[in-house]
């Protein structure tokens, strides 16, 4: 028999504002979101995660906070 997936909804603050999921990782959130987070820098609970990171591998908890960075180059 197949693991059964946290399907528990959680509630955690997404960009600065509350937000409501089923996703049992990051990446399954962003997924979720349909957030393209390659290039960018990734922030859950204070840690930061570089571009290229395993996000699929961050488990997402109730009451966290994610947010997304993209860095922007101009001159």
């Amino acid at each position: 028999m197949p693991a059964e997936e946290n399907t528990m909804t959680k509630k955690i603050t997404w960009q600065g504002e509350p937000a409501e999921t089923d996703a049992a990782t990051v990446a399954a959130f962003l997924e979720e979101r349909k957030i393209d987070a390659a290039g960018a820098v990734v922030e859950w609970n204070g840690e930061m995660f570089a571009p290229g990171d395993d996000l699929a591998a961050v488990p997402l908890a109730d009451g966290g906070s994610l947010s997304v960075f993209k860095v922007v180059a101009g001159g």
